[in-house]
């Protein structure tokens, strides 16, 4: 046991030891004060760097040492770091564009913070939807050419996702009555003749699924391709959408019922429909 003080070397009265403080007590208010004041300035540098006019080069080599100074754990930083990550991503999608700058921005930070690429994807991916929308919103439609369709020629793809054909269902139910007369034909068993009146009546509908599968919009239609049924839409008849968020519908001017699908992202989905339309019109 340590009869001095660890940073100013006075020695330690008997109490103080009995404790186990390896500091006197003016040492370990001082350190205390100064692990406070770390910690304070960790969260807000944490913070600022969510601003676009903050210095990477300086959160990154800043950090570390204030984390050392406050004695904060490995997870409570990685905690406050990821919130102020995607907290720069809510930033920068709040326009809902994003430019290839704000986008490189964002990974940078990411490194700042001590963040691996597998991590910068888990953000990505919580952000797809309105990372896809904002980056179509730029001009930037993304662009591929392994899918689980075959492309024709100088066909790309630009989004895939699962998805589920629906359709809508009346609900009826027979209103009216029935007359005749019961007769036993064994013991126990009746058989009713006679004329029965009334009509069915649609009482609601329902939306029900039909068939489950993948939809891929690409620079000239959409398809859905299922276990049972494939569904192609032609942007060249197409008229319009219903847009939901968990659902698209297609009008197409050759089709009576419009096509109706349950997706991730409805907006996702249009927004890749408009930049291939928008593309085909130039």
């Amino acid at each position: 046991m340590a009869d001095t003080c660890a940073t100013c070397g006075t020695k330690l009265g008997f109490a103080r030891r009995l404790t186990g403080a390896k500091e006197c007590a003016d040492c370990a208010q001082r350190s205390k004060a100064d692990r406070q004041a770390a910690e304070g300035e960790y969260r807000s540098a944490v913070e600022r760097a969510a601003d676009p006019g903050t210095d990477l080069a300086l959160i990154a080599t800043t950090l570390p040492s204030l984390a050392t100074r406050a004695g904060i754990e490995p997870k409570q930083a990685h905690d406050l770091t990821w919130r102020s990550l995607l907290a720069a991503f809510d930033q920068a999608l709040a326009d809902e564009v994003i430019t290839k700058d704000e986008e490189s921005r964002l990974e940078r930070l990411a490194s700042a913070f001590g963040f691996t690429p597998s991590d910068v994807e888990r953000a990505i991916e919580e952000y797809r939807a309105p990372l896809f929308i904002a980056q179509v919103n730029d001009g930037r439609i993304p662009e591929f050419y392994s899918t689980r369709m075959m492309l024709k020629k100088n066909e790309v793809a630009h989004l895939e996702t699962a998805a589920a054909l629906l359709k809508e269902v009346q609900i009826k139910e027979f209103r009216g009555g029935s007359r005749g007369v019961s007769f036993r034909i064994a013991k126990g068993v009746s058989y009713r003749v006679g004329s029965s009146r009334g009509q069915m009546h649609v009482v609601g509908t329902e939306i029900q699924t039909q068939d489950e599968g993948t939809l891929t919009v690409t620079s000239h239609r959409a398809v859905f391709a299922g276990t049972r049924k494939t569904v192609e839409v032609s942007f060249a008849k197409l008229l319009g959408l219903n847009v939901f968020n968990d659902g698209i519908q297609f009008h197409v001017s050759n089709r009576q019922n419009p096509s109706l699908f349950r997706v991730e992202s409805g907006p996702m989905v249009a927004a890749a429909v408009n930049g291939a339309t928008q593309r085909l019109n130039l």
